[in-house]
């Protein structure tokens, strides 16, 4: 009754002789468990037309555009890759440092003092700070 293939899917079978079904046959009830193939999608890379880049306008058009950026790419000094790699994280933090320590202070002074203020400062001035890092944080608001 199963394909040689899936026999070793059939993890119970059973028959109902006795049952109440208007056939000759004796129903089958089978549980199966089978892990199928995985299709493996064939994944599309957007590629530049060359055929497009050949006539005339588009060629002007390009070759203007590859002028500019390799002119602009001269007079700029060089700069090393870990350089550019550093520059935007390390200019964010600069900007961030002094407001981080007054925060610091803020919730320093409360957190002796009055525990409520100071749960309540946590939740709302602390989260807002790590989202304006990109900082995942674990306390709920």
């Amino acid at each position: 009754m199963i394909n040689s293939r899936f026999k070793n899917c059939v993890k119970s079978a059973q028959t109902y002789p006795g049952s109440d079904v208007n056939s000759d046959h004796n129903p089958v009830v089978a549980t199966l468990s089978c892990t199928l193939k995985k299709i493996k999608r064939k994944r599309l890379f957007s590629r530049v037309d060359i055929r497009r880049i050949k006539t005339m306008p588009t060629k002007a058009l390009v070759s203007n555009e590859i002028n500019k950026w390799a002119s602009e790419a001269k007079r700029r000094p060089p700069q090393s890759v870990q350089d550019n790699w550093r520059k935007p994280y390390c200019t964010q933090l600069d900007s961030e440092t002094d407001r981080i320590y007054q925060l610091m202070e803020k919730r320093r002074s409360y957190k002796n003092t009055d525990q409520v203020c100071y749960n309540k400062y946590n939740k709302e001035e602390m989260c807002d700070l790590h989202n304006n890092l990109g900082i995942a944080t674990s306390v709920n608001m």
